[in-house]
């Protein structure tokens, strides 16, 4: 991880990486904010933005690791920044459900750095969102070839669609909820992405779009396969 301020930003040169690396997220905040960092062990860590050390572009930045006291085979998959815990968290999982938790959730009077059971494990987490107002999602189902898990690296495995709002879905209070069924699936299917409608690249976002769940969805065209990687 990298905090930079953004006057060093905009007078820097190129961001330096290590051979492998590569940059997954990017967000504005301020020292006040505090920063929750997912991890795939269901904890979300806490840190006030102060309390990070500045960097610049030209440096490798903070090793994540280290700087929240994970485990050694703990990975940070989600990170995102908060003033006052406003709006929610929206998790998708791998049986085709989503989850809508309140961020007030997240927020403690103690000045605690970690909480447990940060999201459900009932089912493998696909996607990790925050949101401050309602949007627009689509759910993506990718078929199996057997009842093992797949490989989503290749693209013809999506095969359907659902464009929903998250209006649809009741916000919880509880961290794990286990959501509510978006999109239907049959045997040897997974819910494979949950992206932004903004991300679904399509001719006709309105074929893709539903105002009931569950819903099974619609057939993506083979123009929306080519253009969509997940």
């Amino acid at each position: 991880m990298k905090k930079i301020s953004l006057v060093s930003l905009r007078s820097s040169g190129e961001q330096y990486l290590k051979d492998g690396d590569a940059i997954v997220q990017e967000l504005e905040a301020q020292n006040k904010n505090e920063v929750l960092f997912f991890s795939n062990k269901n904890i979300v860590y806490k840190m006030k933005a102060h309390e990070i050390p500045d960097c610049k572009a030209g440096v490798i930045g903070e090793y994540l690791t280290n700087l929240l006291k994970c485990d050694d085979d703990e990975k940070i998959v989600y990170m995102t920044v908060t003033q006052d815990y406003s709006g929610y968290m929206v998790f998708g999982f791998e049986n085709g459900k989503v989850a809508k938790v309140a961020m007030e959730s997240y927020a403690t009077k103690m000045n605690r750095k970690n909480l447990l059971n940060a999201y459900s494990s009932k089912s493998p987490v696909i996607s990790f969102n925050h949101i401050t107002e309602d949007v627009e999602f689509a759910a993506v189902r990718a078929l199996c070839a057997s009842s093992e898990q797949i490989s989503l690296e290749d693209g013809d495995v999506f095969d359907k669609v659902t464009v929903f709002n998250t209006s649809l879905i009741s916000p919880v209070t509880a961290k794990d909820s286990q959501g509510v069924q978006v999109l239907t699936l049959r045997k040897n299917s997974i819910m494979g992405a949950v992206v932004s409608v903004s991300e679904f690249k399509c001719n006709d976002v309105g074929y893709y779009r539903t105002s009931k769940i569950p819903s099974a969805g619609h057939f993506m065209t083979e123009i929306d396969k080519r253009e969509n990687s997940f």
